[in-house]
C-alpha cells in the first residue's frame, strides 16, 4: 500500500463514513487537523506494560488549527 492511500485510510475515508463534516481532508474551509511526521522514523513505542508512550517520529499535530504537539 502506499503511503498516500494509507494516509486517505486514517483520514478521509474514516471521517467520510462516520459523516464527520469538514473533516479528513486538507480543503479550505475544513478544520485544520494536521500530523507532520516523517514515514522513515514514525513507529510506536506502546506496549502492553506501558500504553501510554507517545510515538516516534511525529514532529506535529494541528488540531482545529491549534498546536496540540510541537
Amino acid at each position: 500500500m502506499s503511503l498516500p492511500e494509507a494516509i486517505h485510510k486514517v483520514t478521509g475515508k474514516p471521517a467520510a463514513r462516520l459523516r464527520l463534516n469538514k473533516r479528513g481532508l486538507l480543503r479550505e474551509g475544513f478544520a485544520a487537523d494536521i500530523t507532520v511526521f516523517d514515514p522513515q522514523t514514525i513507529r510506536s513505542r506502546a506496549t502492553y506494560e506501558t500504553p501510554d508512550l507517545p510515538p516516534e517520529g511525529i514532529r506535529f499535530v494541528i488540531r482545529d488549527g491549534q498546536f496540540s504537539i510541537g
